[in-house]
């Protein structure tokens, strides 16, 4: 049985099987070409008016997404381009950009000339802020309300310090600063973003190698770096902003591109350039599951927000969604006419999420729910107006008598008609609307389907 052969309908209660034909039926869905719609920004709009003209081969030229982040309220988005560009997104209150309320903003030469945007971070607790760095030691703060402004810039060590990521923490109080040189640097968003620590690497760690990628977890606590030799480093920050270091693995056999921490706290997720990824266990980074089949550098990771769905971009212009308890692999999707690797970024609110295209536009890929919890319902919704609304047929006689010699029951006049595929002489009133699901329910199978234990710092020793 596919898929979309299941019934949503008579399955009343959370398993794994539904969790996972849920899963699948919300990315097939996603997929449709009703589903997709393109993000009308500037670049849009250039490859639109160039495909209605002649000369529309020369209006064509590159300009591809660097990367692309999302405020966690999901009111916000902002990218950056190859051209220097920033493009900030206000989704209102739905989270969309397709909306009245939805507004953008470009910032041309946000970084100044000749520079481009390399890491952009949202503050948590301020719903307009936003960080950049651009490989120079400037960190710029933004606020994207009304109008796109940089409100303060901050100089970071000395003036030959390459700060090429910029992350804050789950919570917002600290504000993680990675450069290409031996140092990590921590500043203090609750003291008007002051440096309170600059870490440096111990030497085992620095001797020609470098941070490739970083993720925090769900806490102020402590933060991943994966590293150009394969190595994942975790690093605890206590009260005062002072760093030290807890763990050193050799996660994979060359660079890690990717780090992700579930947002249910229960396993941190890697890929690398090995064209592998692993997903580790939170509580004491023991490997739970490794994937060797992808057959090209692995570019991005993301997971959705229910913890579900691991997305896995490639270098050969691929796009993987595998299910996060089980290890399927939920389908595999062809992105055609790229110049570039893919950028992804699930919707931080909901399931849906957006992706790099050809010609460099973004699209955005929704379902008729937020997230494969609600399809469950919209799906049972579905099924059931689908059955109620097929037409009755009239019942034209009081009494049929058979001539049959096993003879024949009477039709009661106004009895109420009865469908075989629910049931033989079931009355169509025995079929009762589905009940509303309940969150706390699914997400409770979800943790015991993980085994989920608290994240533990006891667990990790140097």
């Amino acid at each position: 049985m596919t898929v979309q052969e299941t019934s949503f309908l008579k399955r009343a209660v959370v398993t794994a099987a539904l969790s996972n034909d849920l899963s699948a039926s919300f990315i097939q869905d996603t997929l449709k070409k009703e589903n997709i719609e393109n993000v009308e920004d500037d670049r849009f709009l250039q490859v639109a008016s160039s495909s209605k003209s002649r000369f529309g081969a020369s209006g064509k030229s590159q300009n591809q997404v660097h990367l692309l982040n999302f405020h966690s309220s999901g009111s916000y988005a902002a990218y950056t381009r190859a051209d220097g560009s920033l493009t900030v997104w206000f989704l209102g209150s739905k989270g969309d950009f397709h909306t009245n309320e939805t507004r953008k903003k470009l910032v041309p030469n946000a970084a100044g000339s000749d520079r481009v945007v390399t890491a952009i971070s949202w503050n948590p607790n301020e719903p307009a802020q936003f960080a950049t760095c651009s490989n120079n030691n400037e960190i710029c703060f933004w606020d994207a309300d009304d109008d796109v402004s940089r409100i303060k810039k901050l100089l970071v060590g000395h003036a030959k310090v390459k700060v090429n990521r910029v992350l804050f923490s789950t919570g917002g109080k600290w504000i993680l600063c990675v450069a290409r040189t031996e140092f990590l640097y921590i500043l203090d968003s609750l003291k008007d973003y002051k440096q309170v620590c600059s870490y440096k690497l111990p030497k085992e760690l620095d001797s020609g190698d470098g941070i490739t990628s970083i993720c925090w977890s769900n806490s102020n606590d402590y933060f991943f770096t994966g590293w150009r030799s394969g190595k994942i480093v975790l690093f605890q920050i206590d009260a005062l902003g002072q760093v030290s270091l807890r763990l050193n693995t050799n996660g994979h056999r060359n660079s890690v591109t990717s780090l992700k921490f579930d947002p249910l706290g229960r396993y941190l997720i890697s890929g690398s350039s090995d064209g592998t990824f692993t997903i580790w266990d939170a509580s004491n980074m023991v490997c739970k599951r490794s994937f060797n089949d992808i057959g090209a550098s692995v570019v991005s990771i993301d997971v959705d927000h229910l913890g579900k769905i691991i997305a896995v971009c490639s270098g050969d212009d691929k796009l993987r969604f595998y299910d996060m308890n089980t290890g399927h692999l939920i389908e595999l999707v062809n992105v055609n006419g790229l110049k570039s690797d893919i950028v992804f970024k699930f919707f931080p609110n909901k399931s849906w999420y957006i992706v790099s295209t050809g010609n460099d536009v973004l699209t955005v890929h929704q379902s008729k729910a937020p997230d494969e919890l609600n399809y469950w319902q919209v799906a049972r919704d579905s099924e059931y107006n689908a059955m109620h609304s097929r037409p009755e047929r009239p019942n034209h006689a009081t009494e049929f008598k058979s001539s049959s010699s096993r003879g024949a029951a009477r039709a009661r006049p106004g009895a109420p008609h009865t469908q075989g595929a629910i049931g033989k002489n079931k009355p169509r009133e025995s079929l009762a609307r589905p009940s509303r699901f309940n969150r706390d329910e699914y997400r409770d199978s979800e943790r015991e389907a993980g085994r989920s234990r608290p994240f533990r710092s006891g667990r990790f020793t140097r």
